[in-house]
């Protein structure tokens, strides 16, 4: 446990990093997803077609995806929400979100194999995304997510606890206390019941 709370606590995590995207939009890209997202928040449903004719003209813009992915958590579309993520992951595969997002999904519907040929063995943020030399705490957040699912899943509870202790190696922003906060109860139910079950058995 020491081991891996000493390796979390050396991933390099700023308030200051920029989410990892070269992509520039157009300025009529910029228009067009504040219109999108007025158009979401009115009626996810009728959104879907244009977010999609927006996302086939500008493939490069990772927020159309996001976009797209909002309209399906509105409307509960579980399978469509797992389809996009493994979209959104090849089409970005680079990208610590669009890949992250995607592991959890992977683990979401059990498939620990497809998520161990993603991951990187070593479980370190750096080696799985060796170009990015600084993570920001979103990035740094639904990375350690997905590693401490997939402990969960494997029944390892001393390196859910390991991993879950890296939450406090940064001061976090506002953007991110109710992420991390949110992943802090879900651990904790989590081994509640690990240690329970093991009691009873």
């Amino acid at each position: 446990m020491e081991q891996i709370m000493e390796e979390v606590e050396s991933w390099k995590i700023s308030e200051e990093a920029e989410v990892n995207r070269k992509y520039v939009p157009l300025k009529e890209e910029e228009e067009s997803i504040l219109a999108l997202s007025d158009a979401l928040r009115a009626n996810p449903r009728s959104a879907i077609k244009p977010i999609q004719e927006a996302i086939i003209k500008y493939p490069g813009n990772f927020d159309y995806y996001k976009l797209l992915e909002q309209c399906f958590y509105q409307l509960n579309e579980e399978e469509l929400i797992d389809e996009l993520a493994r979209e959104t992951y090849l089409q970005f595969p680079k990208d610590v979100i669009a890949c992250t997002n995607y592991m959890n999904r992977l683990l979401r519907v059990g498939k620990i194999n497809e998520f161990k040929a993603i991951i990187d063995p070593s479980f370190n943020i750096h080696k799985q995304f060796p170009d990015q030399k600084i993570f920001s705490p979103i990035e740094f957040l639904t990375y350690l997510a997905s590693v401490i699912n997939y402990y969960i899943e494997t029944d390892e509870i001393y390196k859910v606890a390991a991993f879950t202790f890296g939450l406090t190696v940064f001061d976090r922003e506002k953007s991110s206390i109710s992420l991390a906060d949110s992943l802090f109860r879900h651990v904790g139910n989590k081994i509640k019941d690990m240690i329970m079950r093991d009691e009873l058995i």
